[in-house]
């Protein structure tokens, strides 16, 4: 239930999550209304919106233009770990409607739900240095689509009175973006380039120098047609997406792509390769891993990757071999099909191994579940 709030003095509220410093005045009166949502992945973490209707008593201004943003809304979450809710996300918009049917209120609604993802699922959390934040832009102006940057905000200083290093996410032309689907594209898009492995380097032939926007748009992508099929999220958490649309978009962007490397195995050369074959190579088997391996090791997997393609595939099999038992998540456009996995020194269980590759073995499903027991890996 949304309620509608008028703030006179918003440290006073006894329902007010903790505010980090830095955060924009709060003793002018402002019209606004909050609510909390467990996270989808643990009933016990919290995620709060705060969505102000009038304007900020002075408007933000972006670091990269220079735009000015009257408008604020703020998402805080509350891990399994910590008492408290703390900010990660400041979303900055140019224009606002009267009450909760704002774009702004449900973008910032996703972000909380993609930080989950990231968090339960990935093992990620923001940066600390950009304290944790990821600061959003709504633009009205620019070149449409979205872009992520590292940045200097010169107009945020610190304690010391010295620029802050943001994590910044600007989505241009807001208004014009055509439908849902494109917003929640976009939104997982920039926020994979926002908190995944910066994996880059790539040349010109490649859609982008760095491949984690296109890796976190199709794995959250993913994640969010799963959870609205299930009743895990509501379409309110997705900006309205339809799961037509998503499903669409993942049998011709992700099953294809995942279904290649899947059956042929990893190929180490093109994971070193800069051109869009090893961009694709990087985007398929972090998918792949996405799918295939429970949640602890592909976080693990995640956490063991830097900056070279190549780092994401070692990070896999050491994640996979520190476990002792596991169990391997077959999709079920997969069912059928024998598939590479990462046994490294393993038994498998419920399947046959049909040949080796390295530390993968292509295997053919014979029951389920499929699962692996791994020898005690030796002292260190």
């Amino acid at each position: 239930m949304i309620s509608l709030i008028l703030a006179t003095h918003l440290l006073s509220l006894p329902s007010q999550p903790t505010q980090d410093k830095g955060q924009i005045d709060p003793n002018s009166a402002r019209l606004f209304f909050e609510y909390t949502m467990p996270a989808q992945d643990n009933e016990k973490s919290q995620l709060h919106l705060i969505h102000y209707v009038t304007p900020l008593q002075e408007p933000k201004t972006s670091p990269k233009k220079e735009w000015k943003f009257p408008y604020n809304s703020l998402g805080f979450v509350q891990p399994p770990t910590s008492d408290n809710l703390t900010v990660r996300f400041r979303v900055f918009a140019q224009t606002r409607n009267e009450g909760p049917e704002d774009v702004a209120h449900w973008t910032t609604r996703l972000f909380l739900r993609l930080w989950n993802y990231a968090y339960f699922r990935a093992s990620l959390d923001h940066n600390q240095l950009f304290r944790r934040w990821v600061d959003v832009y709504l633009c009205q102006e620019g070149d449409p689509g979205g872009e992520q940057l590292f940045d200097i905000d010169t107009y945020e200083l610190d304690e010391y009175d010295r620029p802050t290093r943001v994590n910044t996410i600007y989505i241009y032309q807001v208004q014009k973006i055509p439908n849902n689907f494109e917003l929640c594209r976009e939104i997982s898009h920039e926020y994979g380039h926002a908190i995944l492995p910066t994996v880059g380097g790539y040349d010109k032939s490649a859609p982008e120098s760095y491949a984690n926007g296109d890796v976190g748009e199709r794995i959250f992508m993913t994640w969010l047609r799963d959870d609205l099929k299930s009743g895990k999220i509501l379409p309110d958490d997705a900006v309205f997406t339809p799961i037509p649309a998503l499903d669409k978009y993942i049998s011709e962007k992700v099953e294809p792509l995942v279904t290649e490397i899947a059956t042929r195995g990893v190929d180490e050369n093109l994971l070193v390769d800069k051109t869009v074959k090893g961009y694709n190579e990087y985007v398929a088997l972090s998918v792949y891993a996405s799918q295939i391996l429970p949640k602890e090791i592909f976080g693990r997997s995640q956490g063991l990757t830097a900056r070279e393609a190549k780092d994401l595939e070692k990070g896999i099999l050491d994640a996979a071999e520190e476990r002792e038992n596991w169990t391997v998540n077959i999709p079920a456009y997969l069912k059928e099909k024998p598939i590479y996995i990462p046994l490294c020194n393993g038994k498998v269980s419920n399947a046959k191994v049909l040949s080796r590759k390295g530390k993968w073995a292509k295997i053919q499903p014979t029951a389920e579940p499929v699962t692996i027991k791994n020898p005690p890996l030796p002292p260190q």
